[in-house]
């Protein structure tokens, strides 16, 4: 059975002829799937793979260019580890608003979306880090950390 529009179905049978609005429902609908994906775990860690210059550099306390100088050391970050789940929590949120352009660009790139819904992303996604970041942390940390030691080791870009 078809899926119909209650607008246009209502309109159809008054004998007005409205537009199929199924493609750009279905246009949306795909930016809201696009969307939750990211907004995972391993969604928001694969956006975090493609940042890691600029997240270093937007770590606070001078601890960016530390942690590029420890990444010269074989095994420190290694020895590090046990930290960044302590760290992590307390260093996103003031690492967001730095990347938060950075992240918005990626994002726009990953989904496509109509106008309307990117000019929405800057006010959103915001509020959606702030939202979800400190429940899912704990999950993100262990997918995040082997690729930013990799990054700092100068084994992936």
């Amino acid at each position: 059975m078809e899926i119909t529009d209650l607008a246009r179905f209502c309109c159809s049978r008054m004998g007005f002829d409205f537009p199929d609005p199924n493609p750009e429902v279905k246009k949306q609908w795909a930016v809201f799937e696009g969307m939750i994906a990211l907004m995972t775990p391993q969604g928001f860690a694969n956006l975090m793979g493609k940042m890691w210059p600029e997240l270093i550099d937007a770590m606070p306390f001078g601890m960016g260019p530390m942690m590029r100088f420890m990444g010269k050391i074989p095994g420190a970050l290694n020895l590090m580890k046990p930290m960044f789940p302590i760290l992590f929590p307390l260093l996103l949120p003031m690492m967001m608003p730095k990347v938060m352009p950075k992240m918005l660009g990626l994002v726009g790139e990953m989904i496509p979306m109509p106008d309307y819904m990117s000019e929405q992303m800057p006010v959103m996604m915001p509020k959606v880090m702030d939202t979800l970041m400190p429940h899912m942390i704990g999950d993100v940390v262990p997918l995040v950390t082997p690729p930013m030691i990799n990054y700092l080791q100068g084994k992936s870009k």
